[in-house]
């Protein structure tokens, strides 16, 4: 009875075994809903090369293609002042916004981890607290360099253990335009990595 039990647990266990491993080994050569290249510092910080004060707005979809290496779309709207970009192989869609000829906003709704953009661009500036409740915290992390701001927001909850942020939002302000940290409800002080686990 024993050899019978055993035998019948080997033939199930050898397939499914199997059958996980094909399925893991398919999952990890799909693309993976992070971005974790595009964000830089370029002269300033950029986006798949796009530097806002600095990019011509003409060249925007052929810099995201470059430098994402992916196909997507860029459409213009309102007189190819702004174009939508939609990558759904790297799970990319937002918008870029110019001014007066120039990149001057970069807006994605993205997933990226916290950690590589601290690692990139130091401790924030400044975070704005959008919900803290027991069940709940939610807040927008500000960093600034060299006068361009990159915004991410970040939920803490326990499905979110790996810190994952879900926007990505970088511009250079409108010169007559209040900065972020100097908003009321913008000017908390980073708590720390640490305070986030």
């Amino acid at each position: 009875m024993f050899r019978l039990f055993w035998r019948l647990f080997a033939a199930t266990l050898i397939p499914c075994a199997l059958a996980l491993s094909v399925i893991l080994a398919i999952l990890q050569g799909q693309p993976q809903p992070l971005v974790q290249s595009g964000l830089a510092l370029c002269d300033v910080p950029c986006w798949a090369g796009l530097e806002p004060g600095r990019t011509p707005a003409e060249i925007v979809p052929d810099l995201i293609q470059q430098h994402l290496n992916t196909e997507g779309t860029s459409q213009g709207y309102q007189s190819y002042n702004n174009y939508v970009v939609d990558m759904p192989a790297r799970n990319v869609l937002g918008a870029v916004s110019s001014r007066e000829g120039k990149v001057s906003t970069i807006r994605l709704n993205v997933t990226q981890p916290l950690e590589p953009m601290l690692m990139l661009l130091d401790a924030p500036r400044c975070v704005e607290w959008l919900e803290r409740s027991a069940d709940l915290r939610v807040m927008n992390i500000y960093w600034e360099v060299d006068g361009v701001y990159i915004m991410s927001n970040l939920a803490l909850t326990d499905d979110n253990a790996d810190l994952l942020t879900t926007t990505l939002n970088v511009w250079l302000p409108a010169p007559d335009a209040e900065r972020p940290c100097e908003k009321y409800g913008q000017m908390n002080r980073w708590p720390g990595y640490a305070a986030l686990r």
